[in-house]
C-alpha cells in the first residue's frame, strides 16, 4: 500500500524529473550490497565473458539504474494523467497526449 501511495505520488512530477530521480536511486541502491547485486553481476558474467571486470560493473549498475526508472515510470503508467502527455525539461511538450 505504501508503495503504491509513492508511485502515486511520484506520477505528478515531470516526466523528465521522475526518470532521473529514478536513475540516481538505482545508483544508489547498486551501491549497496546484496543477492540482487551478485545475480546480476553472475549473468553478466555468463552473457558477456570477453568483457573486463570493470565494463561488467559499469553494466551493472546501469541495469540498475534502468531496472529502477522503470518501476517508477509505472506510476505514470497506472496513476499519471493521459492529458498529461510527455514534457521536457522546459515543460514543453515531446509529443501530443495519447500519442505513441
Amino acid at each position: 500500500m505504501l508503495a503504491a501511495g509513492v508511485l502515486r505520488l511520484l506520477s505528478t512530477l515531470p516526466y523528465t524529473r521522475l526518470a532521473r530521480t529514478g536513475e540516481a536511486l538505482g545508483s544508489l541502491l547498486y551501491r549497496l550490497p546484496g543477492r540482487r547485486k551478485r545475480i546480476v553481476h553472475v549473468n553478466l558474467g555468463l552473457c558477456f565473458p570477453e568483457k573486463s571486470a570493470s565494463e561488467r560493473e559499469r553494466l551493472g549498475e546501469l541495469v540498475f539504474r534502468q531496472v529502477v526508472r522503470s518501476y517508477l515510470e509505472r506510476g505514470v503508467q497506472w496513476y499519471g494523467s493521459a492529458k498529461a502527455g510527455l514534457a521536457d525539461r522546459d515543460g514543453k511538450r515531446d509529443r501530443p497526449a495519447g500519442s505513441l
